[in-house]
């Protein structure tokens, strides 16, 4: 299932605008100089989109591989990354495939939940082998994933929000459908862009993505052979995930 293609990619950057990219980033760096031993300098990040972590990350004297499945989101982060006068490398990877050649990085990055994109307990597992497999041995990996108590009592069936552009008014409907025994949301986007010359452009996709418990996403560090450092209810130094905690920040090393 293919998601942000084409024009849904290039107003990925438009729809979370408001995301913190800047504070999130500064939280990560800290994780990093906290449970790190020795200076870390390479990172590779998974599902990078447009690029913004790794901007903020790169400004901290990080030397970043970044990558994504969507070739339309690479190129839109090379064009921000252009403008931004970075050296920031962007690749192709797949999470459910996942293969990278290239030095061993000290640090592996997974945000914005993207993780729930891999929806079976295979593949989940089998990126997390990869994980430990491709980092280095005081190596981190760091991750976010939505957190099911929150997600099941507070998701929005359908949501509708709109957005300008200079030359169109968009407006963006997501219908989200719960797949409980597979802990899924389905959620069906509709975007109708329409310019000022009364011209219609809709995108329609459909995006899965899985919710998880932490004790549930414990299970699954252990058996790829991860130890799990701390987890965080978002990006603060709260460690007590609560029912209403959107988001979970794992800080995670190889196991002894």
């Amino acid at each position: 299932m293919s998601s942000y293609i084409g024009r849904h990619a290039s107003l990925y950057d438009l729809f979370y605008a408001q995301k913190n990219y800047a504070e999130e980033a500064e939280f990560v760096h800290q994780c990093i100089n906290k449970y790190h031993k020795g200076k870390a300098v390479h990172l590779l990040e998974m599902a990078c989109g447009t690029g913004k972590h790794s901007y903020h990350l790169w400004q901290k004297g990080y030397k970043i591989v970044a990558t994504d499945y969507s070739e339309d989101m690479l190129e839109c982060a090379r064009e921000n990354h252009k403008q931004w006068n970075t050296d920031v490398k962007f690749r192709n990877l797949d999470m459910r495939n996942p293969f990278f050649e290239g030095e061993k990085p000290d640090v592996i990055l997974c945000l914005f939940d993207s993780i729930g994109y891999l929806r079976s307990n295979e593949k989940i597992l089998g990126l997390l082998k990869f994980v430990k497999h491709q980092l280095n041995d005081h190596g981190l990996f760091i991750t976010e994933y939505w957190n099911a108590g929150a997600f099941l009592r507070h998701y929005e069936p359908s949501r509708t929000r709109k957005f300008r552009t200079p030359d169109s008014e968009i407006t963006r409907v997501s219908e989200t459908e719960i797949d409980y025994k597979n802990q899924l949301a389905h959620v069906h986007y509709t975007i109708t862009e329409k310019s000022e010359d009364s011209i219609e452009h809709i995108i329609k996709e459909v995006q899965s993505n899985r919710y998880f418990l932490h004790q549930e996403m414990e299970l699954f560090f252990q058996q790829a052979g991860l130890h799990c450092l701390d987890a965080f209810a978002g990006y603060t130094t709260d460690t007590d995930i609560k029912i209403d905690t959107w988001h979970t920040v794992a800080v995670l090393k190889k196991s002894t």
